[in-house]
């Protein structure tokens, strides 16, 4: 089977439905298909060897709190049309974006799988409301409808008959390993949703209480605040030590997160997950998680010293993150999607 994987995000940039698609990407030809990527710009080197057509250049915007590498145009469009023409079925990813998502969920004459990713700001959707009707009739373009965490779902439940497909997790690239005591990590972009400054407040009575304890921060930085150190934005090799490495992933994210991947991957590789008691974090970590409220410091620090001082919750949430993590392995996700494009063809 020949499946056009489609990305309106550029693949040269750190993201997360990207890294999704990339990952779907290689199992696909693992198992045996040719599947190859579709979206903006050239694909990261770290995302492997698969083979990409790219549909032009991308520029950044701000969407729902955070910054987005998005293509537009009609050339854009134009090229998209092109890169799908060959497969056998086409499945893209966010396509209510424009101008790549759109393109391939218009344009495809193939079947169409469609999952929608995101957790959509407020006014979208009211959009989505006003106009289900539209949006009903854009969908109804897509041969199945997916979506990756009831959170997403409740943002096109009004719209589309759908199946939940969580996001994958490789499991051999994250595995537990011989931790740093006290060693807590952040991992995600600076902007404001994904909750560092509400994190580094914190951060001064997690150091008070608990001299030992060291913040490792992915993102460019300089901080004069004892314990923590900036180590730049990551190449994934590293990354995935950093979380072998780390006794605690910390996630004070404020909102606008569908998933949450960087929690699946923390509970992967073992580590104790204290985390925003948003929706979709709650959904990926369950029992394995510790979940203050949203934005508040205080709470915050109360509980990365409870987890770093207990050994036996600390050790108890790790252990219960592995077992958890199983659900979301790509061995699991891959034949589910796998499974959706057979059906699809037979119709």
């Amino acid at each position: 089977m020949k499946i056009a994987l489609v990305s309106p995000y550029d693949m040269g940039k750190p993201g997360g439905v990207q890294d999704q698609v990339a990952l779907l990407a290689r199992w696909l030809v693992g198992s045996g298909h040719d599947a190859y990527t579709v979206g903006p710009g050239e694909i990261r080197e770290d995302l492997g060897a698969i083979e990409h057509r790219s549909v032009g250049g991308s520029r950044s915007l701000m969407v729902n709190g955070s910054t987005v590498p998005l293509a537009m145009g009609w050339r854009v469009k134009a090229a998209t049309v092109d890169a799908i023409v060959d497969a056998d079925v086409v499945h893209v990813h966010e396509p209510f974006v424009p101008s790549v998502g759109t393109a391939a969920l218009n344009s495809a004459k193939q079947p169409v799988v469609a999952t929608f990713h995101a957790d959509p700001a407020r006014w979208t959707r009211r959009v989505y409301s006003l106009g289900a009707s539209v949006a009903r009739r854009l969908v109804g373009q897509a041969d199945a409808v997916t979506t990756v965490s009831p959170v997403s779902a409740s943002a096109i439940e009004s719209f589309a008959d759908y199946e939940t497909i969580p996001n994958a997790v490789d499991p051999s690239l994250y595995r537990p390993g011989a931790k740093v005591p006290s060693q807590v990590m952040f991992l995600g972009r600076n902007d404001p949703r994904k909750g560092l400054h509400v994190l580094l407040e914190a951060w001064p009575t997690v150091q008070t209480a608990c001299p030992e304890a060291t913040l490792l921060v992915n993102v460019d930085g300089d901080s004069a605040m004892a314990g923590v150190r900036y180590l730049g934005r990551l190449p994934e090799e590293a990354k995935q030590r950093l979380y072998s490495a780390s006794d605690i992933f910390c996630a004070p994210n404020t909102g606008g997160e569908s998933f949450g991947i960087v929690v699946a991957e923390g509970l992967a590789a073992g580590c104790a997950v204290v985390a925003s008691a948003i929706p979709a974090f709650v959904h990926v970590a369950g029992s394995a998680g510790v979940f203050v409220p949203v934005g508040d410091p205080v709470s915050l620090a109360d509980a990365l010293v409870r987890v770093i001082r207990d050994d036996t919750l600390r050790q108890a949430n790790q252990a219960c993150g592995i077992d958890r993590a199983v659900q979301f392995s790509i061995d699991r996700v891959g034949p589910a999607y796998l499974a959706t494009y057979e059906r699809v063809l037979a119709r």
